[in-house]
């Protein structure tokens, strides 16, 4: 028989299996920094979308100065595009 501790919540139950690993069924919202082997998961994914350039619209923005939806517009059907496998494009 396993050694497991389970915690319930109105949110998600966690299942400790064991000592190398935790189970979540549900969703997990983090209030605080989500960190694996010392790395924060946060910092790393921003590093990421830097280092993709993918854009994260600020909608404020995007409604002050029509030429930036303008071109944020532009930018969302081009990725589109560039994402369809269609022969004759």
């Amino acid at each position: 028989m396993s050694n497991s501790t389970i915690i319930n919540s109105n949110y998600l139950t966690f299942n400790n299996t064991g000592p190398s690993s935790m189970r979540c069924d549900g969703d997990f919202d983090c209030g605080g920094e989500l960190r694996i082997k010392g790395r924060s998961i946060g910092e790393l994914l921003n590093k990421i979308e830097d280092r993709l350039a993918i854009l994260v619209p600020d909608e404020e923005k995007l409604k002050k100065f029509e030429a930036l939806r303008k071109a944020y517009d532009h930018y969302k059907l081009m990725e589109k595009l560039c994402g369809e496998h269609n022969e004759d494009i």
